[in-house]
């Protein structure tokens, strides 16, 4: 049998073109089994040569992840700031007294809009609290519930409440929302932080 190089048998650091050296001058007749074991190289050093492509393809869809959701983020926070300042400007409850106020959107019209300028309607879950410097929040005037909030010119509607409530709330808001409407607050952080800044900015003050 024609001799073989030992290095065919050891194992190697060589790139590619090493083993295809080892190929090209490998006599024809290489038993089967020494075939194998440079085809199994072959392999090795493929992988070896795209294995870098696994973390950057990962990175890059974390990426997108990242740049797509804080977006998302970013205009739900300036829909809920928006009907805040509105409610705040109008405010639902007492005229006496400071007014502070909370909202939680869950839907805007038109549907496309993907900036805080496209909307032109706000519907959300909102709560209000009045009262004079000192008032402790137990004995504030407080109330809550859905909200639609026009941008243009900037105006709310909200259902009267007594019988019949959540006919006339549904009779404001679109069909899809209606029981996200009657459901209230889907984060229970949001009322708390009305609580906190109400205690700074009335009880406290």
């Amino acid at each position: 049998m024609p001799a073989v190089e030992d290095d065919v048998m050891k194992p190697s650091h060589t790139t590619t073109l090493g083993v295809w050296q080892y190929i090209r001058f490998c006599p024809v007749g290489l038993p089967r089994h020494f075939q194998l074991r440079v085809s199994h190289r072959i392999s090795h050093v493929n992988a070896r040569k795209w294995w870098w492509l696994v973390p950057e393809v990962v990175a890059a869809a974390l990426l997108a992840t990242l740049l797509v959701w804080p977006a998302q983020e970013n205009l739900q926070q300036q829909l809920a700031r928006k009907a805040q300042s509105v409610l705040e400007e109008f405010p639902p409850v007492g005229q006496g007294g400071k007014v502070l106020c909370v909202a939680e959107p869950f839907g805007y019209q038109p549907r496309t809009a993907q900036r805080i300028e496209d909307v032109s309607v706000i519907y959300a879950y909102y709560l209000c609290a009045a009262g004079e410097k000192g008032t402790e929040w137990d004995s504030a005037s407080r109330i809550s519930g859905p909200v639609v909030v026009t941008m243009k010119p900037p105006r709310i509607q909200i259902a009267e409440a007594g019988a019949g409530y959540p006919d006339r709330v549904r009779a404001l808001i679109p069909p899809q929302w209606q029981a996200r409407a009657l459901a209230g607050f889907s984060d229970p952080a949001t009322p708390t932080q009305l609580r906190l800044r109400y205690d700074e900015e009335v009880a406290e003050a």
